[in-house]
Parts: C-alpha cells; structure tokens; sequence
C-alpha cells in the first residue's frame, strides 16, 4: 500500500465564518467553544471528501470531512481568541477529541502557538496519545517548526518516543517524521541514520517512515547514506522501501539510481 497525502490545496473551499461567542468567560468561555467547534465543524464538512479522506486512512473513524487548509485556519482563528494566559493549556484540557478534525485542530493549535518551551514540550507530550494515523502525524510534524528551535531538547524527546515498543506506533512515527523535517544536517545526519536503524519495527506506517526518512537523507548527503545503505542493518521491507523511495525521486541522478538498484540484488 503506497502512502498518499491528503490535498491541502488546489480545492474549492467553504468560506469559514468568524466565531461567534461571548467574551471570554471562565470557564463557560472553554465550554462554549468547544460546542462552537462542533458546529462549525459540522457547517464546513463535505460527505464526499469525508468518503475520499477515508479512504487513505483505514481504520480511522468519525471524520467529518473537513479540508486540511481550513483546519489550518480555524486553528489559527481559534489561537486569536483564547486569553494570552494559559489559555492554549486551558482549550487542550477541554478540546473534544471525538473526531478526527477535532484532534487534528488540537494539534495545529499547538504547532501554530507561542508557548514557552516547557509548555509547548508538555502540550505535544499530551497530544501523543491522540495520535492514531498517519495524516494527524504529519500534519502535526509540519506545523512543529517551533518546537525544533531548540533541537537538543526536541531531539531528546524523539529519541524517547522512538524507544518506545511496537505498542506506541504512532509516537514513534512522530519522532522519525520530525527527524525527517527538521534534523537532516551536518550536525545531526549521524544521530539520524542511526536512529533509523536501530528503530526496528513491525509495524508498517514506521517502516515506511523509516525509509521516507532515509530517502530524504540520500537526496541531502548522497555518499553517507550511500555507505550506510550498504552496511546499516536493516529489515528487508525498509531497506528496499528506502531504494523505491529514493529512486522515485526526480533529483536523484539516474546513475546514483542505478548504482542502487545493484545493492538489491547482492
């Protein structure tokens, strides 16, 4: 099964219209929005993009249909109106979680937020667990620029999460895919490689992660991913998935191509 993005763009769009509460009362402000949310949410849904969305992410339940760049943006809407203090904290402890728009909301919330490094650590810590498919994950991940300011701290928090067993996929897809955006260098291609291969797997959305992230590191540092390539211990699904993905690349030299094709048959 080959992974497909969702479309964010290049779709017609309903016009998302402002919110609509009451000043912000405490702690009827959380409750009152929350239960906006769910009928805003309900306005913008489209049955047939729901059907569509469904079908790239089996086993996810309860999504309404809602186009990712509308997410972006009522997220960012919902980020104005909640109080500067606490007030990212107080939505997530009282954010519905019930469907998949929801939860993704929960997470661009976080990612588009000002929070101080500690808080913004605890809120992504507190949103793992909400994490059931590959689309809330990458999409999570490309809204975390923020966080991968400080990279020694959030690399020690992927690290932890890749340590994690079998039982945690998701966490553990999280942390390659920021490694993948957000740590390819010079200074980190070492950490990174390695990290791929000791974050042995069965699970199938964290082999395909692995190998995405490899590919990304072949088309940055060629040579090293090359010579790891060659005698990193990796399980046969990854390592080939890894060979797939960097040869569907279109700045991959063709020769660089074919000098890997020749690693799948030794």
């Amino acid at each position: 099964m080959k992974e497909q993005k969702i479309p964010e763009q290049n779709m017609p769009e309903k016009n998302i219209p402002e919110l609509s509460m009451k000043e912000q009362e405490m702690p009827e402000f959380y409750t009152c929005l929350a239960a906006e949310i769910k009928e805003k949410l309900a306005a913008l849904a489209e049955p047939v993009y729901a059907s569509f969305s469904a079908k790239l992410l089996p086993g996810t339940e309860h999504i309404l249909g809602v186009r990712l760049p509308v997410l972006r943006r009522l997220a960012k809407d919902i980020l104005k109106r909640l109080p500067k203090e606490d007030g990212i904290i107080r939505y997530l402890q009282t954010a519905s979680a019930q469907s998949f728009e929801e939860i993704m909301l929960q997470g661009f919330v976080i990612g588009y937020s000002a929070l101080e490094e500690e808080q913004l650590m605890a809120a992504v810590e507190r949103f793992l667990p909400l994490i059931d498919n590959w689309s809330v994950c990458d999409s999570f991940c490309t809204t975390m620029k923020q966080m991968a300011k400080n990279q020694e701290q959030c690399f020690a928090l992927l690290q932890n999460c890749l340590d994690l067993s079998d039982e945690r996929p998701f966490y553990r897809r999280f942390a390659i895919v920021m490694m993948l955006h957000y740590f390819i260098s010079e200074e980190y291609l070492d950490r990174v490689l390695l990290a791929m291969e000791k974050a042995k797997s069965d699970h199938y959305y964290v082999n395909m992660a692995r190998a995405w992230c490899i590919s990304m590191c072949y088309i940055s540092f060629e040579e090293r991913t090359t010579e790891f390539l060659q005698n990193a211990c990796l399980d046969d699904f990854t390592f080939r998935k890894s060979i797939r993905k960097i040869c569907e690349s279109t700045v991959v030299r063709k020769a660089s191509k074919e000098s890997l094709q020749l690693l799948l048959i030794h």
